[in-house]
């Protein structure tokens, strides 16, 4: 059976070259079913809660576009292809892996339940799908949380293993520094009191 692509294979680098570039025309038709195909954890009625096509619609590339638009911004995907069979439309999918653990190494300054509870106020913990844009955003929020302690030469180093099964863990290792403390004050334009006075 001859399959009409629609070469509208978006990644995480490309899909905004593709949206924005427009996609690659095709002849508008009724879609008569769906299937989705490449599912490990996410259901297929989750996919069909978020995509915004249905049977019975008639699309074009336009409403395709939109249809991966939406599915990359549920963040579950790395990577969406829609290809048309016939007056079926084909969705793969290529899930996002999910986090298997969540492990600290050299925090002393904060214990590691209020690390887990911060991160997952981020919505990045353990089960959750993995996601190296929020990662980023843990980190700089980890670093946020050791200044506010005076550790300003705070370094947080994440360390991702891929795991079988979609699986990533993942190891955040800190390095503290010593404390941040003023070695010298200089007090300029004080007249009434001495400098020994006003540094005591």
């Amino acid at each position: 059976m001859m399959i009409q692509s629609l070469l509208l294979r978006l990644t995480l680098l490309s899909s905004l070259l593709s949206i924005w570039g427009g996609a690659v025309a095709f002849e508008p038709f009724v879609v008569e079913k769906i299937d989705v195909q490449g599912l490990q954890r996410i259901s297929v009625g989750t996919v069909f809660n978020y995509l915004p096509i249905h049977p019975g619609d008639r699309i074009d590339s336009a409403a395709t576009s939109r249809a991966l638009r939406t599915l990359f911004k549920t963040g579950f995907f790395k990577d969406v292809v829609m290809e048309r069979d016939g007056n079926r439309l084909l969705v793969f999918v290529a899930e996002r892996p999910s986090i298997a653990s969540l492990k600290f190494e050299g925090n002393e300054a904060i214990a590691k339940e209020q690390l887990m509870d911060n991160m997952k106020a981020l919505g990045f913990s353990e089960g959750k799908i993995f996601n190296s844009s929020l990662l980023d955003k843990v980190v700089l929020d980890l670093k946020q949380q050791y200044m506010a302690l005076g550790k300003y030469n705070v370094r947080v180093t994440p360390e991702i293993l891929q795991l079988e099964r979609n699986r990533v863990d993942i190891l955040v290792k800190v390095k503290e520094g010593d404390d941040s403390s003023i070695q010298h004050l200089n007090i300029v334009g004080n007249k009434v009191y001495s400098d020994n006075r006003l540094k005591s």
